[in-house]
């Protein structure tokens, strides 16, 4: 008995002690989340965050959930799942080389061509891609097996795999963003990510111009122009250049007899750039080439009757999507987006891929494409506008389609890898970061410690303090979802189920008894008959402060008028419906009767 009793209240403790434990990680979300709103960081700031149970779809916390707001970089999550999902996680860009012309003894009598396939890492060494030295050595061997020593020909570039102008490059990115290597363009043929890099060092004397280096790799037939000067203001070096152009400008201050420092920029005319090294490196390994290295004029007008030589084939999708969400690549992530806007048939401008995503939310995760603005696939555009309840309710539908598993793998690791690296560590999250101007957001997923699969957002936009601050708040916040601090999930019923109670209620069971019976229809056929019945619709999700889902049932031959509406309680299922007279919800099935005279007399209004 002792024994027992001794239990009992180890038990009791136990209990009482979890207790205590959970009311406490709940208090210190709260202080978190006001902490979050109170800061001086987020003043004149627009703060939205909605954390979602990912299996009941129930949002447990939010604030300004429905605010739409730039989403940066954790708009990728939204390209990258659509890509997966149209194009497959096997799914390979591919270069192919080919030739026109016949091969006699060990000369080419003839062109050979280099059509691109679109690959954004050609030449990248990321995602499992060959380098650049790679690629070209593989082509030579191509050549150097089939004994070609010699080309009397051209040496040419398809470069119309997508469209070769200006569009390259989204039409509403800023012009401070496109010459820097975040902004390259992407074209049918993109090589070494589309970038490059060189050093400056800065003169001795305020006004003095700034020396460069040779860039890596060495551009060809591009002219810089430079205005990178000595001076006190702060330090910054603009690249700024447009798709196409031969001329690049450099621009921004260098502290005087300061350190020399390294930038990137974004190559204007990446496949003039690689028809230059092909050409160069091909000479310097003995081939010789009597023709012109030239860009086709016309899309494949030029490439008629070729024989391929070889293809060079891009890592699996799933390499390139997880290279994008990791390290946040804009170039991989905009080249899959043209890809999808193909594939669609739609187009293969940003705006075409953009377009293509949205039919991926719409027509395969059933979200309406009106409750989003998307521009572009990466999420640099600041005209990309989303909300945290959008995004969780995307990332919720996600977690439920096959190969979701390969997906959330893609997504960094709070505190341990890609983008997320630097953010603190926090376990079971996994997030997207996004940052542009005044813009931070983490989007993705938490297991929290009652093992609750748990989707968030948290976004900030237009906020004027160090990105170090917004990213330790946003950091809090979601630490102390985490540990256990929002609140419980309530249980209800699979509202799916409960259509067959709907049908059956009193209001309901007497329009369809009287559509039987009514001589007025006796004449309809049989279309017309079944457009006169009811449809049923449902609409909200269920919250801990508002736990009503509303069900509307209308006609097909009227469809935007509701005939009956009523509202389910998520917890306890009780049923009200609609009482126009009092303007509010009644009990369903109390005084039938009168509800039947009350349908009674709308229908013969409504017939007059």
């Amino acid at each position: 008995m002792k024994v027992f009793t001794r239990i009992t209240i180890l038990l009791i403790c136990l209990v009482y002690s979890n207790r205590f434990d959970i009311q406490a990680q709940s208090n210190s979300f709260t202080e978190a989340t006001r902490k979050m709103m109170q800061s001086n960081a987020t003043k004149g700031a627009v703060v939205s965050w909605c954390f979602r149970d990912v299996e009941t779809g129930q949002i447990l916390s939010t604030y300004q959930e429905q605010t739409y707001l730039m989403p940066a970089s954790t708009a990728k999550l939204f390209s990258t799942a659509a890509a997966l999902k149209i194009l497959g996680a096997d799914f390979t860009f591919k270069t192919q080389i080919v030739i026109q012309g016949e091969i006699k003894d060990d000369v080419l009598r003839g062109d050979l061509c280099v059509i691109g396939g679109g690959d954004p890492t050609l030449g990248s060494g990321k995602a499992g891609a060959m380098t650049a030295e790679n690629i070209l050595e593989k082509i030579y061997q191509i050549l150097h097996e089939k004994g070609i020593r010699k080309i009397k020909g051209n040496l040419i570039i398809d470069p119309y795999f997508f469209r070769f102008d200006h569009t390259a490059v989204p039409r509403n990115w800023p012009w401070e963003d496109i010459g820097n290597y975040y902004g390259a363009g992407s074209y049918g043929l993109n090589w070494r990510e589309n970038s490059f890099q060189m050093s400056f060092s800065p003169g001795d004397t305020i006004g003095a111009i700034s020396k460069y280096s040779r860039p890596i790799p060495e551009l060809y037939n591009v002219e810089f122009r430079n205005a990178i000067k000595a001076g006190n203001t702060p330090e910054e070096i603009y690249v700024y250049s447009a798709p196409l152009s031969s001329i690049i400008y450099l621009d921004g201050v260098q502290k005087p007899k300061g350190e020399s420092q390294t930038e990137r920029g974004s190559i204007p005319n990446p496949p003039a750039q690689f028809i230059g090294e092909l050409d160069s490196y091909l000479k310097n390994k003995g081939i010789r080439i009597s023709g012109k290295s030239q860009v086709a004029g016309i899309q494949n007008s030029s490439l008629v009757n070729c024989d391929t030589l070889g293809v060079i084939a891009s890592p699996p999708l799933l390499n390139i999507v997880n290279e994008i969400n990791h390290t946040s690549h804009n170039l991989f992530a905009e080249t899959v987006g043209k890809m999808l806007g193909k594939q669609a048939k739609i187009g293969t401008r940003a705006e075409d891929g953009a377009q293509a995503i949205r039919g991926y939310l719409k027509n395969s995760l059933f979200l309406s494409d009106s409750l989003m603005i998307l521009q572009d696939a990466s999420g640099l555009s600041r005209t990309n506008h989303i909300s945290t309840a959008f995004q969780t309710s995307f990332l919720r539908s996600v977690a439920s389609q096959s190969g979701f598993e390969d997906f959330i793998k893609t997504i960094p690791e709070a505190g341990k890898s890609g983008s997320m690296k630097s953010f603190p560590e926090i376990p079971n999250v996994r997030a997207k970061s996004g940052s542009i101007g005044g813009v931070r957001g983490y989007a993705g997923y938490l297991k929290d410690v009652n093992d609750r699969k748990i989707a968030f957002s948290v976004l900030l936009n237009n906020f004027n303090a160090p990105s170090s601050e917004i990213k330790q708040l946003c950091a809090e916040l979601i630490r102390e979802a985490q540990s256990g601090g929002l609140p419980e999930t309530f249980k209800f019923f699979p509202f799916h189920l409960i259509s067959d109670t709907l049908y059956s209620l009193p209001e309901i069971t007497w329009f369809d008894k009287s559509l039987k019976e009514n001589p007025t229809w006796q004449d309809l056929n049989t279309t017309d008959r079944e457009d006169l019945r009811l449809r049923m619709y449902l609409s909200g999700e269920p919250t801990r402060e508002n736990p009503y889902k509303i069900a509307v049932f209308r006609s097909k031959k009227d469809p935007w008028n509701d005939r009956f509406r009523f509202r389910i309680h998520a917890i306890t299922r009780k049923i009200e419906r609609w009482d126009e007279s009092s303007k509010t919800f009644v009990p369903s099935g109390s005084d039938s009767n009168e509800q039947v005279e009350k349908t009674k007399t709308r229908k013969r209004q409504n017939k007059k």
